[in-house]
C-alpha cells in the first residue's frame, strides 16, 4: 500500500508540491530583481470555487472532469491541473524606472511564509506517518 492511498497524506503532498513549485517562482523573482522589465510572478492559489466556474476556464485551467469509475461512463479528457504562475505586478507599490516590479522586502516576506507553511506541512505529515507505523507496530 503506498502512501498516497491515504486522502490525508495525499493532500499533504499535494500541498507541499504547491510550495515548492511557489518557492521556484519566489526565487526567479529575487534572481531577476535587477532585470529592467520584469514582472513580478506568483503562483495562484488552487480555488475550489473557482476551478468550478465557467467563466473562469481557460485553455491554461481547464475545468476538471468527471472520473470515469465504469466502462460505460464516457471518457474524461485527461488534461491535468498546473499550478499556474501569474504575474503579480498589478499589487506591486513599488515599480522602479526601468519597469521591474520585484520589491525585495516582499518576496522576503513571501519566502519566509513559504518556508513556514512547508514546515508545517512537513510536521504533519510526519506526525500522520508516525500513527500509522504506531497502529502497525499495535496490530503485529
Amino acid at each position: 500500500m503506498r502512501t498516497t492511498d491515504f486522502s490525508v497524506l495525499a493532500m499533504l503532498g499535494k500541498q507541499l508540491s504547491y510550495l515548492t513549485a511557489r518557492q521556484k517562482v519566489l526565487a526567479q523573482n529575487v534572481s531577476n530583481a535587477n532585470t529592467p522589465g520584469y514582472q513580478a510572478k506568483d503562483l495562484v492559489p488552487l480555488d475550489f470555487r473557482s476551478m468550478m466556474s465557467s467563466e473562469s476556464t481557460t485553455p491554461a485551467t481547464p475545468r476538471p472532469q468527471m472520473l470515469r469509475t465504469d466502462s460505460a461512463h464516457l471518457a474524461p479528457s485527461g488534461a491535468s491541473r498546473q499550478f499556474d504562475a501569474r504575474s503579480d505586478g498589478r499589487d506591486a507599490y513599488e515599480v522602479a524606472p526601468d519597469g521591474n516590479t520585484v520589491v525585495l522586502e516582499e518576496q522576503i516576506q513571501k519566502v519566509a511564509k513559504t518556508a513556514g507553511d512547508y514546515r508545517l506541512y512537513t510536521q504533519l505529515m510526519r506526525k500522520h506517518l508516525d500513527m500509522l507505523r504506531l497502529a502497525v507496530r499495535r496490530a503485529q
